[in-house]
């Protein structure tokens, strides 16, 4: 079954490369601060936030607000870096949000979509992306090849990569990445 929900995640973000979800017309700088710096400078574990706004298992989570609002209060919390939803389709993400958020915010970024195409990448590097998010099961199960083009071109445009992995076997898959932060998924994709 996880198959074919990834399946549907990888069709769902060429849907949006072609509907030119991706063609923004902007070059926003990243943020002056460095999210593995910060977690190594924290004896305690360091907030990473999303603002989602809709999922494949929950459906509509909240209603679409203003996403600087979200990411001011996120902020105000205690999040060090924020994980912003990018990919419109089963999330109702959107590049737009994440540049409202990047123009107001001086916290590293994570666009987190389900990435299949260096358009996308490039798209990371316009709206001023610290992070990206690639996950390794895309790799793994065949959906996509050549993880290690994909981390090296988003290291070629000053982005930092982010690892998703759910088993034990992804984890040490992505271990022999060059992947700058693993990051492990408790969702399984299964269920």
């Amino acid at each position: 079954m996880a198959e074919n929900i990834l399946r549907k995640l990888v069709n769902n973000s060429q849907m949006a490369i072609d509907d030119g979800v991706y063609d923004v017309d902007c070059n926003l700088e990243k943020s002056s601060k460095d999210f593995l710096q910060i977690i190594k400078s924290h004896t305690h574990a360091t907030l990473l936030t999303e603002i989602k706004f809709s999922s494949p298992s929950l459906g509509k989570i909240r209603t679409l607000t203003d996403p600087v609002s979200i990411a001011k209060q996120m902020i105000s919390g205690g999040s060090k870096a924020l994980s912003i939803l990018t990919q419109p389709h089963l999330f109702h993400g959107s590049p737009e949000y994440f540049i409202k958020v990047r123009q107001s915010v001086d916290v590293p970024l994570l666009m987190k979509d389900i990435m299949i195409d260096k358009i996308q990448i490039d798209t990371a590097k316009k709206i001023g992306a610290d992070y990206m998010l690639l996950i390794q099961s895309l790799f793994d199960q065949g959906h996509l090849k050549e993880i290690d083009e994909f981390i090296d071109y988003a290291h070629k445009k000053g982005i930092q990569v982010l690892l998703e992995v759910h088993t034990k076997q992804e984890f040490e898959n992505a271990l022999k990445t060059q992947a700058d932060l693993i990051g492990i998924n408790n969702r399984n994709l299964d269920t």
